[in-house]
């Protein structure tokens, strides 16, 4: 019994310290919540109010041109005068018709909206000519400048300002090639025609060229001396040859 009784006493024991140890945790959070609740709440955000768009003035006024500014469109203009074409007298606008008012050929304008849809989709077509293996022939391009009856040369000035077809044909290199050609025939000709060969009479030379000429024979002279002459034996001194240890194992050898 007093067994019993102990094991009692250790079960109540068990169950006052556990309830003792649960009233700090209620107590904890009975402050916690009179803490937040004494706390002031925050006021929400408040989505601000559109203020009304007022008119601002500009910052910086544009000023008027300066001197600078209109001298360079003045020069402009002069240059765009310099550069237009001269008009055709009796011709309205160069010979430009007007834009037409009747509707476009269906044909026609079918074929401009395909290039214009391969224009934007990246297509050119310079590029496709260049990477075609039929126009790599360098020929080809003569070819198309014939069949297109393109003037290279031209210009858009007039022929008494400026004229590019208008240098003779033995200035360009045909007719150069042809020059040359004729004057080669006519000197083979001139030199199987001739029979005799006219030989130059020699000239005596005066007493300052003889002179001279037997001084710088002389001079020559000399130098061939000296280089045919050996020199002496003996003033030539001969090297001692260096020896190594293969002369020495030689040496030993013979004695």
């Amino acid at each position: 019994m007093s067994s019993l009784a102990g094991l009692v006493n250790y079960s109540d024991d068990e169950g006052s310290s556990s309830s003792g140890d649960e009233a700090p945790v209620d107590i904890l959070q009975n402050i916690k919540k009179t803490k937040t609740e004494s706390q002031p709440k925050r006021p929400e955000a408040t989505a601000p109010i559109p203020q009304p768009v007022k008119p601002t003035l500009p910052s910086k006024v544009l000023a008027p041109p300066s001197a600078s500014t209109a001298t360079m469109l003045e020069h402009n203009k002069r240059l765009m005068a310099a550069l237009a074409a001269k008009p055709i007298p009796g011709v309205e606008n160069w010979g430009i018709p007007d834009e037409p008012d009747t509707t476009c050929d269906a044909e026609r304008q079918e074929r401009i909206s395909h290039f214009l849809s391969l224009r934007a989709s990246g297509h050119r077509l310079n590029d496709h000519l260049q990477h075609n293996k039929a126009f790599r022939n360098p020929r080809i391009y003569t070819k198309l400048v014939e069949f297109s009856e393109v003037d290279e040369t031209g210009s858009n000035f007039g022929k008494q300002d400026f004229d590019p077809h208008g240098f003779p044909a033995d200035m360009y290199i045909d007719g150069i090639l042809e020059t040359q050609r004729k004057l080669a025939e006519e000197k083979a000709t001139q030199q199987q025609n001739r029979t005799s060969v006219n030989f130059v009479p020699q000239q005596q030379p005066t007493q300052q060229q003889s002179a001279a000429m037997a001084q710088a024979m002389a001079t020559a002279a000399k130098v061939a001396s000296r280089i045919a002459k050996p020199p002496s034996q003996d003033n030539v001194v001969v090297p001692e040859k260096r020896r190594n240890k293969w002369d020495d194992d030689q040496h030993l050898s013979k004695r």
